[in-house]
C-alpha cells in the first residue's frame, strides 16, 4: 500500500468506529414512544411507518464486528 491508501484505510477504520463509539454512547437515550407513536399515526412519512409501524426494531447486537469485518475484508480485495 502507498503512504496515501494507508492514510486513507486509517481514516475509514476511524470513521467506522467513531461512528459506532458515538452510538452506543446514545443507546441509552430515552424514547418518546408517545411522541413517535402521534408522529407514525399522521401517516406523514408512509415508509417510516412501514418500517417502524410495528414494533421496535432491534439492532443486531454484532453488527459493529460485522462491519468492521466486512470493511476490512473488501480492502484486502
Amino acid at each position: 500500500m502507498t503512504a496515501k491508501q494507508k492514510i486513507t484505510l486509517l481514516a475509514t477504520v476511524d470513521d467506522f468506529v467513531f461512528g459506532h463509539a458515538l452510538r452506543e454512547a446514545a443507546a441509552d437515550a430515552t424514547i418518546d414512544t408517545e411522541f413517535a407513536t402521534t408522529h407514525l399515526a399522521t401517516r406523514a412519512f408512509p415508509r417510516f411507518t412501514e418500517v417502524f409501524g410495528g414494533s421496535r426494531i432491534d439492532a443486531n447486537k454484532d453488527r459493529f464486528e460485522r462491519g468492521l469485518r466486512a470493511l476490512l475484508e473488501g480492502i484486502r480485495t
